[in-house]
């Protein structure tokens, strides 16, 4: 007897089999779809974009502290249009930019100790915040926000020509307020990208004026261009003065004798603890003032960055660049804050 064959089954027919199909090509459209959107949203994580120059952050990239190059390597490259002494260019405003997220912690604390912070991580506009909310800067000029060593910061132009005595006003400046004044310590920390040297000397930050024949009363923390060194270097100054109160000639004045090349960042320190003057350039000390005990700076003019004043009128901003992240404090701060982005 020959024994029948079971009928043979085609189970990609039976109804359960294709739903299970079904169910599978819906996930898996679903996460398609989810990966695209998440991409996106990645891809659109910016800082700032601007007019031509390159987004503060890179697409996906994380610039966190840990990831940024060293400053005074050749790899810290300047993250700014070459505009600041381009005269072709003349005093036309930059376009709008587009603020969005941002992407990188401060380098700095705000405590007890601190008078003034400005992170320069606002939209655009005209007033510069101070995150101890104490003391607001104005822009004048055409300043732009660029991509900086932290977040964003403030790209000036420079004067046009060689030596040039006045800038093309670019600058902030913040008005006098007790917290600024009669401080008898103080550091002052800023980030710093000079983008030329054809300058005289330009303050980084500047409180009190500088008027020939009269005794000096302020602090400020600068740059010496060219006129000083060799073509494409520059030097670090920082003066602790109040000549009203300790004669002519008086003062903590700390002026490094190290040359330092345009076009990169240097983390500058500037520190009075009641004694002496020290200038820390990316963590080194590099000048130590003579002794000068017990000055308190009563100034009460105000106080700029990118600029300072004379008996000629201000300097408008003569020395062109980026600066970042500067912090005021009414202390010498410890040694740790001497250090890269220290506390």
């Amino acid at each position: 007897m020959t024994k029948s064959r079971e009928p043979i089954h085609n189970w990609s027919d039976h109804p359960v089999v294709v739903s299970l199909v079904a169910l599978a090509a819906i996930f898996t459209i679903a996460g398609t779809i989810w990966t695209f959107i998440s991409t996106t949203r990645e891809k659109a994580h910016v800082v700032l974009e601007g007019p031509s120059g390159p987004p503060a952050t890179a697409p996906g990239t994380d610039r966190s502290a840990a990831t940024l190059p060293v400053p005074n390597q050749s790899t810290a490259q300047p993250p700014l249009e070459d505009q600041a002494n381009d005269s072709s260019r003349g005093a036309v405003p930059p376009r709008p930019l587009r603020p969005v997220r941002h992407a990188v912690g401060a380098p700095y604390s705000v405590d007890a100790n601190t008078v003034a912070y400005w992170r320069f991580e606002d939209a655009p506009g005209a007033i510069v915040a101070d995150e101890t909310g104490r003391n607001p800067g104005v822009v004048s000029g055409s300043v732009r926000i660029v991509a900086g060593r932290y977040g964003n910061a403030l790209s000036f132009r420079g004067a046009e020509g060689p030596c040039c005595p006045h800038g093309l006003g670019d600058y902030v400046s913040v008005a006098d307020s007790p917290s600024l004044s009669n401080l008898s310590q103080i550091t002052i920390q800023a980030w710093v990208f000079p983008a030329s040297c054809s300058f005289n000397s330009e303050e980084v930050v500047d409180k009190g004026a500088h008027n020939a024949g009269t005794p000096y009363n302020l602090y400020e923390l600068g740059v010496d261009g060219c006129p000083h060194e060799a073509s494409g270097l520059v030097r670090f100054h920082f003066d602790f003065i109040n000549q009203f109160q300790h004669g002519q000639g008086s003062g903590a004045t700390a002026t490094s004798s190290t040359s330092h090349s345009i076009r990169q960042w240097y983390y500058l320190v500037g520190v009075y603890d009641g004694t002496r003057s020290y200038l820390y350039v990316n963590g080194i000390l590099e000048a130590t003032s003579r002794d000068e005990v017990g000055i308190i700076v009563t100034t009460h003019d105000p106080l700029y960055i990118h600029n300072h004043a004379f008996i000629g009128g201000p300097s408008d901003g003569v020395m062109g660049g980026v600066v970042d992240e500067i912090r005021i404090s009414k202390i010498a701060r410890e040694a740790t804050a001497m250090l890269m982005g220290g506390s």
